[in-house]
């Protein structure tokens, strides 16, 4: 904790510093001049801040066949109540066996009627009127996956959105409104 006051004191005098004399300090020599730990943290959060961006991974299976992904975080906590506090929403394309699917899922929590019947979610690109769209729940029974239906429709409109909103109803939480940022996206399988 000592340590820790110790950075911070420092930090601001080098900052107070900076405001009266020396104006050639810039943000990145502050950060330099910061233990290798802290500097780190400053990575961590460019790192987080990509992951705003769709990132793509592609494998071979133990069968031969090639499955292709597209994922992308959303920049917001979800606030669910305890004990899922820090849940975090994932929107994925999967293509496998020339199959594409839309995924949505969570870091926890319940989303509702994830078994059986599935559900219904809204959706809305950019600022075109949303639509509901169905969904279904993952084969194993997660509560935390949900499969939305029409796949290549959405596919078609994330490539040409910048931004997408999607409902989703969770179990003792509520409708929660969780928005993506969708712009680059490149897919084509």
């Amino acid at each position: 904790m000592r340590t820790i006051y110790i950075i911070l004191l420092t930090l601001t005098t080098i900052l107070s510093c900076n405001k009266k004399t020396d104006k050639s300090v810039n943000d990145s020599m502050v950060i330099d001049s910061l233990p290798t730990e802290f500097q780190h943290s400053q990575e961590a959060k460019k790192q987080i801040d990509s992951l705003n961006s769709w990132l793509y991974e592609d494998e071979v299976d133990k069968m031969g066949d090639s499955i292709y992904y597209a994922q992308l975080k959303s920049a917001e906590n979800l606030n669910l109540d305890f004990p899922y506090e820090n849940s975090y929403a994932s929107l994925s394309i999967r293509n496998k066996q020339g199959k594409n699917d839309v995924i949505f899922s969570v870091t926890e929590g319940q989303i509702k009627g994830y078994v059986y019947d599935g559900g219904t979610a809204r959706i809305r690109f950019d600022n075109e009127k949303p639509f509901n769209i169905g969904y279904v729940g993952s084969s194993d029974g997660s509560s935390e996956v949900i499969f939305l239906q029409t796949p290549n429709k959405i596919i078609d409109k994330l490539k040409k959105s910048k931004r997408m909103v999607i409902e989703v109803e969770f179990y003792n939480n509520g409708n929660k409104q969780i928005e993506f940022n969708t712009e680059g996206l490149v897919w084509k399988h």
